[in-house]
């Protein structure tokens, strides 16, 4: 780092919490917890989460693999907490790994309180510790590059785009 501003100041760090639900997601396929045609199914939990969503039915069933389609292109809430359902079992214990996951990388300014990122009094970050986090994923996990270079998701006759208008219109974005 060669100069910064505010880095250490805590803020919300919204749809950036996905992530860790992403980066605890590809610990969990490394460590043969799950594999990337394992399902993910829509609870009644996940699918309660407030918009932007997916909107799948309860007990809809996707993959992994899709699933962390959605969460990064679509910045789906409800995959979130599906997915973190799918790789700790209830949201509560998802939220712990998060937290643990944070620590052991040196993001000791961040406390998760959910899977998607919405507005939690609990739940803050900043902009080092997102760093350290995007800079882990790119090094340890960099054969899922293409997850976050992907402009769009198609679903059945459905095409996505993502929310980073960037992708496409800038070089280099991800």
């Amino acid at each position: 780092v060669l100069h910064h501003e505010q880095a250490f100041d805590r803020w919300s760090p919204a749809s950036l919490t996905k992530l860790m639900t992403a980066y605890v997601t590809f610990e969990a396929i490394e460590a043969g917890a799950l594999t990337p045609s394992a399902p993910v199914r829509m609870s009644v939990v996940a699918a309660s989460a407030p918009p932007s969503k997916m909107g799948y039915a309860v007990g809809s069933v996707m993959t992994v693999e899709n699933a962390l389609e959605m969460l990064i292109i679509k910045s789906a809430n409800d995959v979130a907490v599906a997915l973190g359902q799918a790789v700790s079992g209830t949201p509560d214990a998802f939220v712990a790994r998060m937290n643990e996951t944070a620590l052991s990388l040196g993001m000791t300014d961040t406390r998760f309180a959910n899977a998607h990122g919405l507005d939690h009094p609990d739940q803050y970050s900043t902009a080092r510790d997102l760093a350290i986090l995007a800079q882990a994923i790119r090094q340890r996990f960099p054969q899922y590059d293409n997850l976050f270079e992907a402009e769009a998701i198609q679903t059945g006759e459905t095409v996505t785009t993502s929310y980073n208008l960037l992708l496409g219109r800038y070089a280099g974005a991800d």
